[in-house]
């Protein structure tokens, strides 16, 4: 990747990266086939250097996902494949900011940072239990184990 800087306006542009790959397997007997190809395209913000889409199969199902970033350069979003962009198919990353109010903004020292993360996927998010392991000690009859924390001897 290389990074220009126009010195009359500073603006910045990116080139020489890539945007289309081919992966496959090549027989031995046909070192120019490719056998079971698949393209993925990816489009880029060449201004600012980030993919603001990737699509698997271009030249056929074109299956399409999108990301869009805030002002500075950090992925706020990613629509998947059939996603209308405001629906549940749209995962939103919310980050910190030093000033304003709201559950992300007045937070100084945590700015930038993020504050809410988007959903897992589907599959991570079958991995995780469902069950609580004290819920399960209850229910086999035993007791829960003590939260209780031995108290420090008082200075004398």
């Amino acid at each position: 990747m290389v990074l220009k800087t126009d010195l009359k306006d500073g603006a910045t542009t990116v080139s020489d990266k890539v945007t289309k790959t081919t992966e496959g397997g090549q027989p031995r007997n046909g070192p120019t086939l490719t056998a079971d190809a698949r393209v993925t395209q990816t489009v880029l913000d060449w201004a600012k250097g980030q993919p603001t889409s990737t699509i698997q199969d271009p030249g056929g199902l074109a299956i399409t996902e999108k990301a869009t970033y805030d002002a500075a350069g950090r992925q706020i979003s990613r629509s998947l494949p059939a996603s209308t962009g405001s629906d549940a198919g749209t995962p939103i990353t919310e980050y910190y900011s030093g000033d304003g109010t709201g559950v992300c903004a007045g937070r100084p020292e945590w700015a930038d940072e993020v504050c809410r993360p988007p959903p897992p996927s589907p599959e991570v998010a079958a991995t995780r239990p469902t069950w609580s392991p004290l819920w399960l000690s209850k229910a086999a009859g035993a007791k829960p184990p003590s939260s209780r924390r031995p108290q420090a001897a008082a200075p004398a």
